[in-house]
């Protein structure tokens, strides 16, 4: 951290530039996805591929899930709403999958998931 007589004596030093730390911070309001908004607003053509893409992100989010309360990682269950997402078949099928999961795989997939919601 320079002192500000450095500052001041620097070549493209301004004073405008400065703020105050009292000043309040700007904020920026924080936009919550919403899955049947973008549905509606999806052309027609575009609306399978964002019901698979929404399939999948919920496939790996709900296995991750298994997974880190198997390994302790995690206290509480899935979000009902996820789980009401599938039948105990597919469940029963991810709960299991978690369970040979290794850490590396784990991160793999925390990875894949991240990308996947930024599309």
């Amino acid at each position: 951290m320079e002192s500000l007589d450095g500052l001041i004596e620097t070549p493209g030093f301004a004073e405008s530039s400065v703020r105050s730390l009292r000043e309040p911070q700007t904020r920026i309001p924080r936009t919550v996805f919403n899955r049947a908004t973008a549905l509606e607003r999806a052309p027609e053509h575009l609306r399978p591929v964002y019901e698979d893409l929404f399939r999948e992100i919920d496939t790996l989010e709900l296995t991750l899930n298994f997974y880190e309360l198997f390994c302790g990682k995690r206290k509480l269950p899935p979000r009902e709403q996820l789980i009401a997402r599938f039948s105990a078949e597919e469940q029963t099928r991810l709960n299991e999958r978690a369970l040979h999961l290794s850490q590396y795989k784990y991160l793999k997939m925390k990875h894949l998931l991240v990308e996947l919601r930024a599309q």
